[in-house]
């Protein structure tokens, strides 16, 4: 069986001592955004449900999908 990650989000609120290294954010900074923003990703929303070319699902039955979801403020 294998797995996917899916996070449809993007962006976090720090809410420890331990979010201070968090790569998210070094990342962002890296590339001039600010982690601290939330919104919905561009691609692979809605990867759950998409298909390849002979119309079967991408995420094939049976697959585990781990989903990180947007913590709430």
């Amino acid at each position: 069986m294998s797995s996917d990650i899916w996070n449809p989000w993007h962006g976090c609120r720090k809410y420890s001592e331990g979010c201070d290294h968090c790569y998210m954010y070094y990342l962002d900074s890296e590339r001039g955004k600010s982690g601290g923003e939330i919104y919905k990703v561009k691609t692979n929303f809605n990867l759950p449900l998409k298909k390849d070319r002979q119309g079967n699902y991408k995420i094939k039955s049976g697959e585990s999908l781990r989903v990180e979801l947007n913590p709430k403020s």
